[in-house]
């Protein structure tokens, strides 16, 4: 992709699989952009179409490579695509690991859902966190 803002993919809307991850704490690059561009596609292709080709997920307390939930070690994402393209398994929820406290977890929620705390439990188990709006 040589231009980050473009809805221009229809060659890759035929066959490509795409997960696009986003930390919330990102000082550097606002998730604004990736949801701004995400939105975009939604509405140039609609949701059944995008849900076809892109999985989009944003990560609280990850920021730009690390941060306070350093998920940089522990993203499934190359399983999730590789089950995606080789199985047609579509992922869903995720659960990622912090590379600071590897006992750690966190749900990846599909955007626009969110992980919000159950209100019992491990605060630091995604088991303890469900995605909402």
């Amino acid at each position: 992709m040589l231009d980050a803002t473009t809805t221009d993919i229809q060659p890759f809307t035929a066959k490509g699989k795409w997960i696009l991850v986003h930390g919330l704490s990102d000082e550097l690059i606002s998730n604004q952009g990736s949801v701004n561009y995400y939105n975009s596609l939604v509405q140039k292709f609609g949701q059944q179409k995008v849900d076809g080709f892109l999985r989009f997920y944003t990560i609280p307390g990850f920021a730009h490579g690390a941060g306070d939930f350093n998920a940089s070690g522990g993203l499934p994402v190359l399983e999730a695509l590789e089950g995606w393209v080789e199985s047609n398994n579509a992922p869903g929820n995720l659960v990622v690991t912090d590379a600071n406290t590897p006992s750690r977890t966190r749900l990846m929620c599909l955007y626009p859902m969110y992980p919000k705390y159950k209100g019992t439990g491990d605060i630091n188990s995604a088991a303890s966190f469900d995605c909402t709006n």
